[in-house]
């Protein structure tokens, strides 16, 4: 598969489909989309709303952090 490019950051794109309730399924054709999530996740500006081992597996189920919110509004 090839790897997509976006001209927007692609943590806020991750962090506007969250605030939204969109799916982030989509985004998933960009490459680095997993190392992204595993950043905001690591950065705390995002948490998992489940309990399991990997919470960068699908189905994804994540809420903004207040620093997430002010971060994607910035």
């Amino acid at each position: 598969m090839a790897n997509m490019e976006t001209e927007f950051p692609l943590q806020d794109l991750i962090l506007y489909r969250i605030h939204h309730n969109k799916p982030l399924l989509e985004l998933e054709v960009f490459g680095n989309f997993r190392k992204e999530l595993q950043e905001l996740l690591r950065s705390g500006m995002i948490t998992c709303n489940s309990f399991r081992e990997d919470p960068t597996d699908y189905p994804y189920d994540f809420t903004l952090t207040l620093k997430g919110t002010k971060k994607l509004f910035r």
